[in-house]
């Protein structure tokens, strides 16, 4: 098995030979969705010599296989911990592009309106040069409109995640992208297929498939505000399968735009099946997420095309892992269990 190897910089500066000696571990999470990437490294300190940086200096990480390297990115210190009685110290941060100017700015709060015509490209566009980030956004969520959007007392990265919640998308802030695309695409926020790892040894794997039932609703009935009537007005938007029974959203929404693009977002997301898997891998550095994996020989609930959910890899004094929680919204077992009720 190839040896696990990593690089460090720190402010510009290579440190990896400087901390070879002392250390323990290195552990960084990569996830998809709003939540930011993460590093923690472990070193030994029991001398109390090392002098590391304060909060808020910028490393670059790089891991791999010996004879190649994966660039991780660049990441902001926010804490550093130390154990009394062993003199453990432990560097973490969170990735740059959430803990510099930009990502400070993204999560202050502001009160602002949003006039129609709206169009989630429009929004995610001008809150991301606001902040300093380029959008990318897929061409499936570019013209989804929006209607009259509130933000009061709201940060833009808590606005965003709210709408792409409510309309099946997710986001991803990473290497100064500010990306949507639709949950389960399989799709990059330009349209492209996502890159594929193929798992195809078994021996090493190890984890535990979870399968979820489809949904079984045939359609959602919601409730607006019709201003031209002055009253509460219900609609029903149908599924494809017409024998299931509805369901009703509880919130009332402002127009009937609104209400059948939640009412659309809730039928996609409640008729999709989903499976879920841990799984526990040798050190895979070229796995990202979003990104997908390829499962085959394994057991037949886990062979397939798995999204990435997230990934953290782990190097330590002996040992190096990638344990990997994926997800997919087209599982063979789904199909099967929504044949069943038809």
């Amino acid at each position: 098995m190839k040896r696990a190897t990593f690089k460090i910089t720190a402010e510009g500066a290579d440190i990896t030979a400087g901390i070879a000696d002392r250390f323990i571990s290195l552990t960084l999470t990569d996830s998809a969705g709003d939540s930011a990437d993460t590093f923690a490294l472990s070193l030994d300190n029991r001398d109390d010599k090392i002098k590391f940086q304060k909060t808020g200096a910028e490393l670059r990480i790089w891991i791999g296989l010996e004879g190649r390297m994966y660039d991780k990115g660049t990441y902001i210190v926010d804490e550093i911990s130390e154990g009394l009685d062993n003199g453990d110290l432990e560097i973490s941060g969170k990735a740059a592009d959430m803990l510099g100017e930009g990502g400070a700015s993204l999560k202050s709060q502001k009160t602002r309106t949003w006039e129609k015509p709206l169009t989630f490209q429009k929004l995610a566009t001008t809150i991301a040069s606001q902040n300093k980030y380029t959008a990318k956004i897929h061409p499936r969520c570019r013209d989804v409109s929006l209607g009259h959007v509130v933000q009061k007392a709201e940060s833009d990265m808590n606005l965003l995640t709210r709408l792409c919640k409510k309309h099946d998308f997710m986001m991803k802030v990473a290497n100064n992208f500010l990306m949507i695309t639709p949950k389960g695409s399989g799709e990059t926020a330009d349209g492209k297929p996502l890159p594929v790892v193929d798992i195809s040894d078994p021996s090493e794997s190890s984890g535990r498939v979870t399968i979820q039932e489809r949904g079984t609703f045939g359609s959602v009935t919601v409730t607006y505000f019709d201003a031209d009537l002055q009253r509460h007005v219900t609609v029903t938007v149908k599924g494809e399968d017409d024998k299931a029974p509805p369901t009703t959203l509880k919130k009332q929404y402002r127009n009937l735009e609104e209400a059948t693009q939640a009412a659309a977002a809730t039928l996609s997301s409640l008729g999709r099946g989903k499976a879920t898997m841990q799984l526990e891998r040798p050190l895979s550095p070229a796995i990202v997420s979003p990104g997908m994996v390829k499962v085959i020989g394994h057991r037949q609930t886990a062979n397939g095309l798995w999204l990435v959910e997230s990934v953290t890899h782990k190097i330590g004094d002996g040992f190096s892992t990638s344990s990997l929680s994926l997800t997919t919204e087209d599982h063979e077992a789904t199909k099967k269990q929504k044949g069943k009720k038809a």
